[in-house]
């Protein structure tokens, strides 16, 4: 696929069936209520209106090719699928994508590879979660910080907290108590 941007079509729509992919996953096992695939448009519409303005920009010579279209900067902060417990500050926030580091000797990148969840428990213990979440526990990391941080699917942080008061209710939205 060819677009005026450098390929930023391929990439968003990459991102599309990622984030359609694994709320269809979880809506087809049963384990999510079928209104998740409603959050698709939710979430994505704004990110393809925002890359669409941009390739227009590019095309017409108003903008040049540069971060804004590798689309590392796109995010769910506003989506009814994201919760964030902490307290308003700076840095990594529910709704962004989670960075790839390494924390206790496991790259995030491949603990984030698949088709589940993965809390990362970064200078606090884990809290118990279902078996259905794969849990990675280490020291706070550069970019994380402390704190509990639930990473969806698709590699957005979908929860974030400083304890674990919210997340078993978050995770029973998703069917990941059992």
């Amino acid at each position: 696929m060819h677009s005026p941007a450098g390929g930023q079509g391929l990439n968003t729509s990459v991102q599309d069936a990622y984030n359609l992919g694994w709320k269809l996953g979880a809506v087809l096992r049963g384990e999510a209520p079928a209104s998740l695939l409603d959050t698709y448009e939710e979430e994505r519409r704004p990110n393809a209106a925002e890359m669409l303005g941009l390739s227009t920009k590019v095309h017409r010579g108003e903008a040049r090719r540069g971060e804004a279209t590798r689309q590392l900067g796109i995010g769910y902060r506003e989506s009814s699928l994201t919760t964030d417990t902490r307290a308003p500050g700076e840095g990594l926030r529910a709704g962004d994508r989670a960075p790839h580091r390494t924390v206790a000797g496991v790259r995030l990148l491949d603990a984030f590879r698949g088709p589940h969840w993965t809390l990362l428990a970064l200078g606090t213990k884990a809290p118990a979660v279902g078996d259905a979440v794969r849990v990675v526990e280490g020291p706070a990391a550069e970019t994380y910080g402390t704190g509990l941080f639930l990473v969806r699917p698709d590699g957005y942080v979908g929860w974030a907290g400083d304890t674990d008061g919210g997340l078993a209710q978050y995770t029973e939205r998703f069917g990941l108590n059992g």
